[in-house]
């Protein structure tokens, strides 16, 4: 089967006669083709699991794809070719395979694609009620909803309920948004990696009883650890998020849910520092990495 993907968009009327004719025309060389519609795909990510569907088609091998249309959703369209070389299903064009972007949705896929332990999440570029009601069979309330292009704890709300989950995404029209489960805790940890060595981390511990953010600018308490006195494990998945999205100095974000599991939240591309606290060295071990790095070159 031959799957020509498109956008739902409102294209030029020469646009769209164009994409039947195609397809009419590889009918006749007997070539079975299937016109795909990417509004439509869901993703189900989790770290022993990568699903792709669009409506009730799932992609698996012995198709082909074509993304003839997809400009509109580039995030989408990458990470959709990702899941092809994983699936092992052809694709053109080889482009959409490229890319810089590394926030929170191109994250969370990369991560579970490299079984490293992620809260589950789901993703769709266009949300409707179906949807709604796939994410959270598969997430279980309450959800997590996270824009995926702001920082610092803006754009994270949580919905405890579906009437909830809808009007947050309603209320913002045009965002490419992310559904995660809810992982219960009372702090993480940012853990500094320059290169690809855990530098020092710290505890962000939450004070405020309403909101589930631990991010400092939303209040946090800062607890700063050595980093010979990080838990392995710790320190581990830090390196090797950090590696797996190629950044040399990053602050990653893990959470130990009360069930003791390590899932990484996030990989900082841009970390902050904290500037006045007596106890942080962040900037010190920054710059001694900086200054060993620069002597190498």
């Amino acid at each position: 089967m031959l799957l020509i993907l498109k956008s739902k968009k409102k294209h030029p009327p020469h646009t769209e006669k164009t994409i039947a004719a195609l397809s009419k025309k590889l009918a006749q060389k007997k070539v079975r083709t299937k016109i795909v519609v990417l509004e439509n795909l869901e993703f189900f990510l989790d770290t022993n699991k990568i699903l792709a569907k669009i409506n009730d088609w799932t992609p698996r091998k012995g198709d082909c794809v074509f993304l003839r249309i997809a400009e509109k959703y580039k995030n989408a369209s990458y990470i959709l070719t990702e899941y092809f070389k994983l699936k092992n299903i052809p694709y053109i064009d080889g482009y959409h395979s490229s890319t810089r972007e590394r926030n929170k949705l191109i994250q969370m896929f990369l991560l579970a694609a490299n079984k490293v332990s992620i809260p589950r999440t789901y993703y769709t570029p266009l949300y409707d009620s179906k949807k709604i009601k796939n994410a959270i069979k598969f997430l279980n309330l309450p959800v997590v909803i996270k824009l995926t292009n702001k920082e610092r704890g803006e754009g994270v709300f949580l919905a405890r309920s579906a009437k909830m989950l809808s009007k947050i995404i309603k209320n913002n029209p045009g965002e490419e948004i992310i559904l995660q489960e809810f992982i219960a805790n009372d702090f993480d940890y940012r853990i500094l990696v320059l290169g690809d060595k855990t530098a020092l981390g710290e505890k962000r511990i939450r004070t405020s009883k309403i909101d589930f953010r631990n991010n400092v600018s939303k209040g946090a308490l800062e607890e700063f650890i050595k980093q010979e006195s990080l838990p392995y494990k710790i320190k581990s998945i830090s390196e090797k998020s950090a590696s797996i999205m190629n950044i040399q100095v990053c602050g990653v974000d893990v959470i130990r849910g009360r069930d003791n599991k390590l899932y990484i939240i996030e990989v900082n591309f841009s970390p902050s520092f904290t500037l006045d606290n007596p106890l942080s060295n962040e900037l010190d071990c920054l710059t001694d990495y900086l200054k060993k790095w620069n002597a190498k070159k």
